[in-house]
């Protein structure tokens, strides 16, 4: 059985910058994300091991949580770096590692057997698998059932995680998706269909969302004490071919990034309120953030010369403020956060590691 360290020891606490400043040259797979005064994010270690670091402006950064490299032939950990796979909180972080091997290789042909864990907890106590596993190799046999994890979410002591589970059994029917919400060991597990996939899940106050992938894609916003939805959004209403992501805030306002036949597109809704609101029609793919009525995303300004811009846009209307620019040599990585007060990303470019970067708003 794989061991899992978990090392904590923060001492970091001080207040957000005044400005932008540079947290750490490291490359995260996911995040940054704010966590309270620090920043947090992922990264693979040369030794193949896999890491959750904290760190602030000023200070040198610590490691929050280890799996150890694989042992195993043809066999690797990491991060799935994808939207959703990674957040964190003042308090605690969860995030979605994989466990991949290569089953058959060919000059034409490789197949690979993935296993996913969610593994979170708080940064001061024990960290643990919340839901899958982390095996010895991607292909270990499966126990009873098997949960194939697809994207994450943390809001204060509370943790989402989006799923589908089915039996080790070949041909016992169809699997079951599903986003179960964590508060204090009470669990709550709200079913989302059959034969579907959780792309991305969001967490804020009495709301959780999440993107569904099947026959159509739809955001679902889901009240918790209520116990309904109460909002619902398709591919078809937005007049898109597929739904990547969503940021959720605490009055259930969830900002949308689908595509469509000509690109990448932003779009908003409110429970309650009719229709859609379209915001963007250059955004760029993954990362999106939304707090204090303000999203946070890469804008395109030229196809052809792969520029783009970080902005700051407010939902509804005002000025909206460019806090970087990235050019061909000079490109953001992993994830975004925002909160009321400061946002945070992370630049590369082709040599050396990335700068992670937090500013104040």
């Amino acid at each position: 059985m794989t061991r899992i360290v978990a090392a904590i020891a923060l001492t970091l606490g001080m207040a957000a910058p005044a400005a932008a400043d540079t947290v750490a040259r490291r490359t995260p797979v996911v995040g940054p994300a704010l966590a309270g005064d620090l920043v947090a994010w992922g990264e693979n270690a040369r030794n193949g091991a896999v890491r959750v670091v904290v760190g602030a402006p000023g200070r040198e950064p610590i490691l929050a949580y280890r799996i150890r490299p694989a042992t195993a032939r043809l066999t690797e950990r990491g991060f799935s770096g994808t939207a959703g796979s990674f957040a964190a909180s003042s308090t605690r972080f969860v995030a979605v590692a994989h466990t991949s091997t290569i089953t058959h290789s060919e000059s034409d042909n490789v197949s690979i057997a993935v296993t996913k864990a969610a593994v979170g907890g708080p940064f001061r106590g024990p960290v643990e698998v919340l839901s899958g596993a982390i095996p010895t190799r991607g292909d270990s046999p499966c126990q009873g059932s098997y949960q194939y994890i697809s994207a994450v979410d943390v809001d204060a002591d509370r943790t989402a995680i989006g799923e589908f589970t089915d039996e080790c059994r070949r041909d016992n029917g169809p699997w079951d998706d599903r986003v179960t919400v964590d508060a204090g060991g009470t669990r709550t597990t709200l079913p989302t269909g059959q034969q579907g996939m959780i792309r991305d899940v969001a967490l804020a106050g009495r709301y959780v969302a999440w993107v569904r992938q099947s026959d159509r894609d739809e955001v679902v916003v889901h009240d918790l004490e209520s116990g309904a939805a109460v909002l619902r959004v398709t591919a078809r209403d937005l007049r898109g071919t597929r739904i990547d992501e969503i940021a959720l805030q605490a009055d259930g306002t969830v900002a949308i990034g689908y595509l469509d036949l000509a690109g990448q597109r932003l779009a908003w809704a409110v429970p309650g309120q009719p229709g859609v609101r379209r915001l963007d029609r250059r955004m760029a793919f993954r990362g999106l953030a939304l707090a204090g009525g303000r999203v946070l995303y890469e804008r395109l300004v030229s196809d052809l010369r792969f520029d783009s811009e970080l902005v700051l846009r407010p939902l509804a209307g005002g000025p909206v403020r460019r806090l970087a620019r990235f050019r061909v040599r000079h490109r953001r990585v992993g994830d975004l956060d925002l909160d009321a007060t400061r946002a945070t990303w992370a630049t590369r470019t082709p040599r050396g590691p990335a700068r992670i970067v937090v500013r104040a708003l």
